[in-house]
């Protein structure tokens, strides 16, 4: 899955997540990856999910710089 960021003055991507019922009795973790417009890993951060949630980018990345536009790739976070 792979879905497009901007963070700017005005505009924060939000994203939110609802387990399947294989991780419904647990918590589990994902690394979120953010990616410039061309593709550079800019940053990776883990993000534990214990049940249906909602944040914005700049929760789960606050040092993120005004005026990013990129894409995050998600990917299961290895056992």
């Amino acid at each position: 899955m792979i879905f497009a960021v901007e963070r700017t003055g005005t505009v924060d991507t939000g994203f939110a997540w609802c387990p399947s019922n294989r991780y419904s009795s647990g918590q589990f973790s994902i690394i979120l990856t953010l990616c410039d417009r061309n593709g550079n890993v800019y940053q990776q951060k883990p993000v534990t999910f214990t049940g249906q949630e909602a944040q914005f980018i700049s929760e789960v990345f606050p040092e993120l710089p005004g005026g990013f536009v990129g894409r995050a790739p998600r990917k299961p976070r290895p056992s």
